[in-house]
Parts: C-alpha cells; structure tokens; sequence
C-alpha cells in the first residue's frame, strides 16, 4: 500500500493511494465505454497532480488575496485542486507572518478538507481559524467559522454542532451580519432536521431563502430551495418539491462548476425514489455517478451508491445490489472511522483548553491591572486633592486682584465718562460760538454802527436787513438744538433738514437748481453729531458755491454701498484751486466734521466744477 504526503502548514495529510486507484476502478467501470479513456487519463492526471505537489516559490501577498477569493462553487468543483492550493496559501502566508491571508487560507481549506472526506484535517484548519480571527478581531469570520465548524460536525457530534452554530448566529444577530446569518440559518436548519425537528428546519431554511433572495445571492439561493425540498419529500409533497427543485434548476444551470447541478441530480433520484418510481430513480443516481468530478464528493458518491444498492434490492436484482452496497461500503469507510473521531474530539478538547487558558491569563492580567489601576487611582485622588487646597488658595488670591481690578475699571470708567462729558459740552460751546456767536457778535455790532448813519432809509435798510440775519441766527440755533436734543437720528431726518435747506436757497437764488437723490431704501440710523456735522458739511458746501462759484447745477446723491453710506455733493462751477486752501479755513473745518463723525472726507475741484465725496461705515 503506497501513501502519498504532502506538507502543509501545521501538519502532513495522507491520501491512500491503493484506496484511490480501486475507487478509480469504480468509477471508471460506470461510466460509458466512449467516455472510460478520457475519465481514467483525468484521474491519473489528478493523481499525479497531488503527489507530486511540491513547496516551490511561496505565493506573495497579492496571491494569496487572489486564492482566497475563489467562490465557494469553484471549491465545491474542484475539491483536489482546492485542496492543494489552500494548503500552499496557508503555508505562504504563514512564511510571511500574514495572519489575515492565513485565516483566511485556513477556512477556504477546511471546507476543502470537508468535502474531501479529510474531517480531522477539517477541524484543524477551522480551530487554527477561529485562533487566529479571534486575535485580529474579525467577529463577521469568527461567526462564519464558528457556524462551519458546527455545521461539518453534524454527523460526529450533534449537540456539539448545535453549540458551535448557535455561537456562531449570537454573534451574527448582534453584529446584524445579513450575509453571514443566510448561511448559518440554512446549516441551523439542518441541524434541526437531523435531530427530528421539521418545523424548525423548514423555519430556518425560509429564513435563509428570504435574506438571499433580498441580496439576489443567485449561488446562495438553490441552496435553501434543495433544503427546502427536503422537508417536502419528508411530508410526501411531491408537487411543491417538484416545483421547489426545477426553481433550483434555473439557478444551478447558469452556475459555472458542477456542484450544485450534481446536487440537484441526486435530489431528483430522492424525489422519484420516494414516489416509487424506482428505474427513473436508479438513472439519477447513476448519472450522478459519472458526472465530472463527483469522484471528490466521497459522502454523496456513497449515498448514491446506498441507494442503488436499495433500488436493485427492491428489484430484486440481487448481484447488482451486492455490487452497490459493496462499493458504498468502500466510500463509506473512507469518510468516517474511529481514529479519526477520536483524533477530532481531541482537537476540540485542546481548542476549549486552550481557550480556558487563555481566559484564566486574561483574568489574571485583568486583575493585576485592577489593582495597578486602585493604586494609581489612590495617588490620583491624593494629587487632586492636594491640587484643589491649591486651586482654592489660587483662587482666593484671584478674587483679591480681581476685586482690586474692577475698582480700578470703575474709576478709570468713571473718569472717561466725565472726560466725555467734557468733551460734550467743548463741542456744544464750539458749535455756539462759532455759529450762533459769530452771527450775534455781527449783529450787536451792526446794531451799533446804526447810530452813526444820518439817512433814515439807509437805517430803515439796517434793520431790515439785521431782522433777517437774526431770523437766521435763529434758525440756526434751531438746527442745532435739533441734532442735539436726540442721542441717535436717522438719515431720512438728515434728508428732511437738508430739503429745508434747499429750499431756502431756491427761494433766494431762482436760476440755481438744486437736487437731492436719496437712494438707500432702508431706515439708516445716525448719532446727533453724525447729524449735526453732516449737516454744517453740506450747509458750508451749499453756501461755498452761492459765495465763490457761479454755478447753475448743485446735485446731492446719497447711496448704501456695501457696508457703507456714501455721499455725494457736486457743482458746476468754476472750482478753485486746492493749494490755495488754508488752515481754519471752511473747506477743512468740514473735513475736521466729517473726521469726528467716523468718516472719510475727500475733495476735487476743476474748472469744471466741485465735488466733495463723504464714506461713512455704517458698522
């Protein structure tokens, strides 16, 4: 008896070559007598493909991503090849210390394993697994895994299997993991249906199909269809199985590998077989048998063979009854034996022992950090404490500087506002005396220089001439009280007394036109000396033109531009020369204005007349 080894990482796996060469004979015997010499040289091929399975070049990193993301249909086809790839991406990745990749590697092997027959191998690979998901993290794999493992236990240790699943959904239900939770609905189900409970695995199987259907998970979903199918046939419904299996059909045919259609052969040699249609069942079976590469499904080529071995009985052809069962017989020991079961409950053994050890470390270490955590909590609460008579100290001293601050403030408050106060009243005695006194002194003393005219009509002149400069001098002192007696204005106040104005001076000067244009179309508002200066700038600006132009055109525009109250005043006059401009003078009295008001002040003049621009921010 020759065996073949074959490294891999965390072990070595043998394949019984004598036990392979007469399955070979087997197989080769049922098939067609056209197809017999391409199925052997096949055979042979893979034969020679897995012993001589060399470690050669490791795979990179981008390889192994690559292996890993093989469909699972493409595993079930090629179950050798699977196996032999794995294994090589296992070992890489281990090489390379790539502990993602190799769990990854270790599940995609242990369901190659699996379906291999290689059960021990299997629980290896899945417990190598979990160990490695559980260090990385990975709680989506580690429910995945935890599930796979229960669901290849099935057959070994039910009870067990159960467990493992059920770990494997509580992660999945909490993590709401949609994908997961199909798989492990449909491998619950049956899980159920092996322990007797129909109504619990057809439950769990609708609601597998349910979340697939919703992904369109087109490989997935003939899965729960078979699975269904299955609690049909235990319920003799043979229509709604019928009906369930050509749906699965229409799935399994558009899928590239042979797997799920080899399954569906087998579940309709089940469905006639319960029917009693035993020739159409016995040709399922059969055909099952020589498809492609079923040779690798040991587990379902022995049930065919049970089955026909069942059929031929019934029939009462009793060599090729013998026959059957004598070849499921050799399928049959080469799935499950006693070492292999007692070398897997060890494996489990080891994995919970590992596990509990692991669990006791941590709880060592978790208490060792309690205690490193009380005492340095102890130093914390002594530091906060010595911190907190500090802080207190610091703050009353605090309080004591903060208090001294404050009256201090206070009195440097206090003194501004007297200074404002102060200066309030400079500016109010300013605008008396220049405007109002300049224009009474006038008059007092024109009042005494009438006592030397002798002409009475050139007095009469006088007179009249004073009751219109006191008039004046009245309605200036008027305007002034009108700015001064409101602590805040409006621009359409400005614009009403400037009106005023303009009438006044059309009234005495007919060939002059004068005009304002107001276009800010918002209320705007203005402090009295906003008020007041605005309007001595524009009443000197009216009266400089009267006096010193001969002007036929004055235009005032009042615009809001941005942030901005804009002002424009412009003549047509002669102009005059800026250079000539001195200090005191009227021009500079009324940019001194417009500075006080917290504006901008410029000036132009040409022959072709006057302008004088005014910025206030209106911020």
């Amino acid at each position: 008896m020759i065996k073949l080894r074959i490294r891999a990482s965390g072990g070595c796996y043998f394949i019984n070559n004598g036990l392979y060469s007469y399955m070979l004979t087997i197989i080769i015997n049922h098939q067609r007598p056209a197809n017999r010499s391409a199925i052997a040289f096949r055979l042979i091929l893979s034969l020679l493909f897995i012993s001589i399975l060399p470690l050669s070049a490791q795979f990179s990193k981008a390889q192994i991503d690559s292996v890993n993301n093989l469909s699972s249909d493409y595993i079930f086809s090629n179950i050798r090849a699977s196996v032999k790839l794995f294994t090589k991406a296992v070992h890489s990745a281990d090489e390379m210390n790539y502990e993602a990749g190799q769990a990854r590697s270790l599940q995609n092997l242990a369901l190659a394993m699996y379906l291999n027959g290689k059960y021990e191998e299997s629980v290896a690979a899945h417990l190598k697994a979990l160990d490695l998901l559980e260090k990385l993290n990975r709680p989506d794999e580690v429910a995945a895994t935890l599930g796979e493992l229960g669901y290849q236990m099935k057959r070994r240790d039910l009870p067990k299997a159960m467990e493992y699943m059920r770990a494997g959904m509580r992660i999945a239900e909490t993590e709401d993991y949609r994908d997961k939770l199909s798989t492990l609905y449909d491998n619950y189900g049956v899980l159920h249906e092996m322990g007797g409970n129909r109504d619990s695995a057809s439950y769990y199987y609708q609601k597998a199909l349910t979340l697939k259907t919703a992904r369109n998970d087109t490989i997935g979903i003939p899965f729960s269809l078979n699975k269904l199918v299955g609690i049909h046939l235990m319920r003799n419904e043979f229509s709604e199985a019928a009906s369930l299996l050509h749906l699965s059909d229409w799935y399994r045919n558009r899928q590239k590998g042979n797997y799920g259609r080899s399954e569906n052969t087998v579940f309709w040699g089940d469905l006639y077989l319960q029917q009693g249609r035993l020739d159409s069942a016995g040709h399922y079976y059969q055909k099952y048998i020589t498809l492609p590469g079923t040779s690798e499904h040991n587990y379902q080529a022995a049930y065919c063979f049970e089955r026909l071995a069942e059929i031929y009985e019934r029939k009462q052809d009793y060599y090729q009854a013998w026959r059957n069962q004598k070849l499921f017989k050799v399928f049959n020991d080469s799935l499950v034996n006693i070492q292999t079961n007692q070398r897997i409950a060890e494996l489990q053994i080891e994995y919970e022992a590992e596990k509990k050890d692991r669990q006791i470390a941590e709880n060592l270490l978790k208490l060792k950090l309690s205690n490193t955590r009380n005492y340095i909590l102890t130093g914390v609460v002594l530091t906060l404490l010595i911190l907190i008579f500090v802080i207190y100290k610091y703050q009353a001293l605090k309080r004591d500087r903060i208090r001294q601050e404050l009256e201090l403030t206070n009195r440097i408050k206090q003194a501004e506002f007297e200074q404002s106060i102060a200066q309030e009243k400079l500016r109010i005695s300013r605008e008396l005396h220049d405007n109002i006194g300049s224009q009474l002194t006038f008059m007092i003393s024109s009042m005494d220089n009438l006592s030397y005219l002798k002409s009475p009509a050139e007095v009469q002149q006088r007179v009249s001439d004073l009751g219109v400069f006191g008039r004046t001098t009245l309605a200036e002192l008027r305007n002034t009280v009108w700015a001064m007696r409101h602590e805040e204005g409006s621009l359409d106040a400005l614009i009403l007394k400037l009106n005023e104005l303009r009438l006044q001076i059309i009234n005495h000067v007919r060939q002059l036109e004068v005009e304002i244009q107001n276009q800010v179309t918002r209320p705007l508002s203005l402090s009295s000396m906003q008020l007041l200066n605005l309007y001595r700038i524009f009443q000197e600006a009216f009266q400089n033109t009267l006096k010193h132009t001969a002007a036929s055109r004055i235009t005032l525009l009042i615009a809001e531009v941005e942030d901005r109250l804009m002002m424009k005043y412009t003549d047509n006059g002669n102009g005059f020369d800026k250079s000539l401009i001195q200090p005191g003078s009227g021009l500079s009295i009324m940019e001194q204005r417009c500075t006080e008001s917290g504006g901008k002040f410029t000036i132009g003049s040409s022959p072709a007349g006057t302008e004088i621009a005014i910025e206030i921010s209106l911020n």
